[in-house]
């Protein structure tokens, strides 16, 4: 039995009456039928009444049993209101990673502080700060006689608690790569002595930083495709998908309007799940900020 439950996703579909919530997990459940699985999809539990609390249940995997979903064991949370994604974060796993990027808005004489508030916003409900990815843009914004133009778009990774997978890339050209390093490497004893282990050979590449550069002016080149040219926001995607999961995870993109995620996913051996209706996609991006 527990065998069988282990490959069972859950999802958690929250929101309040009118939003639409059980229309949603009425299309999910029947996309994963679609694709073979096992489905099992719950009631609507709160009150269905226009502005009452709704949460859905929707459950896949080779054989699902129960459609609930206890506390601390969804893999995925849908939240349509903020209130109700506080409410029902207790429900998340540990360990799952939100990459949040919300490209920069800048008027005559000031730059919009929306990002910064809702990083502050996930930060009051529980999710960590784990880092953020400066990304080189593809074309920068001219600079204005009250500032300086803007080269870079932020990423946050925020997680709850310790993020359960994290694969650092490394492809950072190393600037003496073949010689040896300076020092002499050391390694400490159970009785407290050093032991000499000799200078270590400096490999080809290194750990990537936070600030990711991927020369705009020309078309990238990606080994997925095969060394065929790519954009950045598929090559971005591929990226943050090798970092922060595993093979046979699942990657949610609510805003995947122009199908990145579902095209880079499955390459990567992960599980998908991608809105690409624009009119579903403004829809959540109005209720998340």
């Amino acid at each position: 039995m527990a065998t069988i439950q282990n490959n069972v996703k859950n999802i958690l579909i929250v929101g309040v009456g009118g939003q639409g919530t059980l229309l949603a997990s009425k299309l999910m459940g029947r996309v994963f039928v679609e694709q073979g699985y096992d489905v099992k999809v719950s009631e609507v539990h709160g009150m269905s009444q226009r502005g009452g609390s709704v949460v859905t249940y929707v459950r896949y995997g080779d054989k699902v049993w129960s459609s609930l979903i206890e506390q601390g064991e969804a893999d995925l949370i849908v939240s349509f209101e903020q209130l109700e994604s506080a409410r029902w974060l207790a429900w998340l796993k540990p360990g799952g990673v939100l990459v949040w990027h919300v490209p920069n808005e800048r008027g005559e004489a000031t730059f919009s502080t929306a990002q910064f508030r809702q990083v502050v916003y996930f930060q009051s409900i529980q999710l960590r700060l784990i880092d953020t990815i400066l990304v080189e843009k593809e074309r920068n914004t001219p600079p204005t006689p009250v500032r300086y133009g803007d080269a870079f778009e932020s990423m946050y990774i925020l997680a709850k608690g310790k993020p359960k997978t994290v694969h650092i890339l490394k492809d950072k050209p190393n600037k003496w790569a073949g010689t040896k390093t300076w020092g002499c490497l050391t390694k400490r004893e159970v009785n407290g002595t050093l032991t000499p282990k000799g200078r270590k050979t400096i490999q080809k590449f290194g750990a990537r930083t936070n600030v990711w550069h991927y020369g705009t002016v020309l078309p990238m080149e990606s080994e997925l495709f095969g060394g065929k040219a790519v954009s950045l926001s598929e090559r971005l995607a591929e990226d943050h998908i090798r970092t922060w999961c595993s093979e046979g995870d699942l990657v949610l993109a609510p805003f995947d309007k122009d199908g990145t995620v579902a095209k880079i996913a499955p390459l990567l051996e992960r599980r998908w799940l991608s809105l690409q209706n624009a009119a579903d996609c403004d829809g959540l991006r109005d209720n998340a900020g």
